[in-house]
């Protein structure tokens, strides 16, 4: 998720958890050609050797159709130990289809194949495709099971299948149905992805053969403690949980502050940290409706604890 899952506070936290593999959010090719520093400044914290951070392995998802910026990009990536690349073809946003990027270039062979084999060719990591399932308003397996066969023969490495189509972008359940389809019909290792709520959730999906692993977005953002092995769903979400992870979070981020992490500890970015952290916690809509006037670290963590004092 952009903006949201690169936080290297919230990483931390996620790693802290439990979390195996980090998937940071689409990174344009074009945008990484064009200035180093849209990349350098998002990857220094997290493959800072020196400090031992702990964040790899770390796969880093580019998205793009401009073939001539490929080489140079690798070039630039050279200088990180990165340990995977991944290629979004799954992004339902109607600003980057728009673009003929994210789920839209499934439709469109030649532009896509040609991305796939360009990125092949340059890359000397393991490659992979984080995809939507084909179709429109309903799921065309069969042209889905087709396109991953076809990453097969050119030695794709994995593959990450959401389980909605482009156009039904978040609603509507994930259909588990097709992903396993598909993971059945092909040997492609395959990552589910869609609505799974902790590591029990996705354990169990991987138990009945309906993917080889698993991946949590949207759900670890509320609580990064999804990933833990204990987590428990029925347990209730306090404020006092989500201050512990808050104070986790932007302890990180004011811990390494020196790495270009400033920007994190502006008050829009605090807030948005917060907001997420205070969903499905009694008394959340009321620290959300406040939380609009708060502007620092230390008035958010008074809210957090004045919230949960009324919420009992």
């Amino acid at each position: 998720m952009v903006d949201i899952t690169d936080h290297p506070g919230f990483l931390y936290c996620c790693k802290k958890q439990g979390c195996d593999v980090i998937v940071l959010p689409m990174t344009f090719l074009e945008g990484i050609s064009k200035n180093t520093r849209y990349i350098e400044d998002r990857l220094a914290v997290l493959y800072d050797n020196d400090r031992h951070f702990g964040f790899k392995p770390i796969v880093l998802q580019l998205i793009g159709k401009k073939i001539e910026a490929i080489k140079d990009v690798f070039n630039i990536l050279s200088s990180y130990e990165i340990q995977g690349v991944n290629l979004n073809m799954g992004c339902p946003s109607g600003r980057i289809k728009a673009q003929g990027l994210g789920a839209s270039i499934l439709d469109r062979p030649k532009d896509r194949d040609a991305v796939i084999d360009a990125v092949l060719k340059s890359s000397p990591v393991p490659l992979s495709i984080k995809m939507r399932l084909f179709g429109k308003e309903k799921s065309d397996v069969p042209a889905s099971i087709s396109f991953c066969k076809m990453l097969e023969t050119k030695g794709i490495d994995w593959v990450a299948v959401h389980g909605r189509t482009g156009r039904q972008r978040y609603t509507g359940p994930a259909d588990w149905n097709a992903i396993k389809e598909i993971h059945e019909a092909t040997s492609l290792p395959l990552v589910g992805n869609g609505d799974i709520t902790c590591w029990n959730h996705g354990k169990r999906l991987v138990d009945e053969g309906s993917c080889d692993a698993f991946m949590i977005g949207r759900a670890a953002w509320k609580d990064p403690r999804v990933f833990s092995h204990s987590y428990n769903t029925a347990a209730v979400k306090t404020m006092a949980d989500a201050l512990v992870l808050f104070r986790e979070i932007t302890g990180f981020v004011i811990a390494n502050r020196g790495h270009h992490l400033e920007p994190l500890l502006v008050s829009h970015e605090i807030r948005k940290v917060a907001v997420a952290l205070s969903r499905q916690v009694r008394g959340g809509k009321k620290f959300r409706d406040r939380a609009v006037k708060a502007s620092t670290i230390d008035e958010i963590e008074a809210l957090f604890v004045s919230i949960q004092g009324t919420s009992r």
